[in-house]
C-alpha cells in the first residue's frame, strides 16, 4: 500500500496499545494530582505561615533558598504540570488512534523527558550541598548516619534519573523505528 494513502501499513501492535493506555492513566492521575495541587496551593493551605516558615527555616540553613522560589511559584508549577499533563493524554489518545502526529509528539516528548531526568540525575549534587550548614548541626555521633544517608539519597537520585532516562530514550526510539511507524496513519 502506498505510504501517502492515509491508512497504516501494519496492524495495530499490543505495544503501541498498551503503551497509550498506560500513558492515559498515567496522564489522568497527574493531572488530577495537579488540579488538587493548584486548589491547595490556592485555596486550602495558609500560605503566609508557611511562608514565614520557610524563611526561617532558610535563615538557620535548614533549607536552600532555592525552597522559596519553589514555594512562591507553585500555583506556576501545578499550572505547568496540569498542561503537561493534559498534553499527555492528549498525545496518549492520538497514539491510541494510530495519528502519526502524535507518535511523533510523543517521542518528541520522550526525548525532552530524557534530557529533564539527566538534569534531574545532577540536582541532587547542586541540592545537597547547600544542607552542609545544617548536617554541620547534627550532633557528632549521628553526622556519620547522616553523610551516609546523603550519599544514599544522591546515588539513588543519579540512578533513578538514568534509570528513567534510558527507558524514555529507549522508547523514542521504538516510536521513531519503522516498524511502530507502519502501525499509523500518514
Amino acid at each position: 500500500m502506498p505510504s501517502g494513502s492515509g491508512k497504516p501499513t501494519a496492524s495495530p501492535t499490543s505495544f503501541v496499545t498498551g503503551l497509550a493506555w498506560s500513558f492515559i492513566g498515567l496522564a489522568a492521575v497527574s493531572l488530577l494530582l495537579a488540579v488538587i495541587q493548584y486548589v491547595l496551593v490556592a485555596r486550602v493551605l495558609p500560605m503566609n505561615d508557611i511562608r514565614a516558615a520557610l524563611l526561617d527555616a532558610i535563615k538557620m540553613n535548614l533549607l536552600p533558598p532555592l525552597a522559596m522560589m519553589v514555594f512562591e511559584n507553585m500555583r506556576g508549577i501545578a499550572v505547568a504540570l496540569a498542561g503537561a499533563s493534559l498534553l499527555t493524554l492528549l498525545i496518549s489518545i492520538g497514539l491510541l488512534h494510530r495519528q502519526n502526529w502524535a507518535r511523533l509528539a510523543f517521542a518528541w516528548m520522550m526525548i525532552a523527558a530524557v534530557a529533564l531526568h539527566i538534569a534531574g540525575a545532577v540536582f541532587p549534587l547542586y541540592l545537597l550541598r547547600d544542607f552542609s550548614p545544617a548536617a554541620d548541626a547534627i550532633p557528632p555521633e549521628l553526622q556519620g548516619i547522616a553523610a551516609f544517608l546523603k550519599n544514599m539519597l544522591t546515588v539513588i537520585s543519579i540512578a533513578m534519573g538514568i534509570a528513567f532516562a534510558g527507558a524514555f530514550g529507549w522508547l523514542a526510539q521504538r516510536m521513531l523505528s519503522s516498524d511502530v511507524k507502519r502501525e499509523f496513519v500518514r
